[in-house]
């Protein structure tokens, strides 16, 4: 009968200890997938970011082309008279 008992409560323990280290891992699991997806909408910024640095600076080269161009023209303007 005691035999019984402490076997009884043995194997829950067991029981409860499976458990606990089952939702253990899956916890950590969850927290993987969540830090892997933070970091792959980091890298997706990251790569937004310089696909619009390109863009804006060729602007503002064009830009700066445009406005040499202008005092270009005001100085051939100031020559030719």
């Amino acid at each position: 009968m005691m035999d019984e008992r402490i076997a009884n409560m043995e194997r829950k323990l067991v029981e409860r200890n499976r458990r606990l280290v089952s939702e253990k891992a899956r916890r950590r699991e969850g927290e993987d997938q969540r830090r892997q997806r933070k970091e792959k909408i980091g890298q997706e910024k990251e790569r937004d970011e310089r696909k619009r640095m390109p863009a804006s600076s060729a602007a503002m080269r064009s830009e700066e082309s445009t406005k040499m161009k202008f005092k270009i023209n005001l100085t051939k303007e100031a020559t030719d008279t």
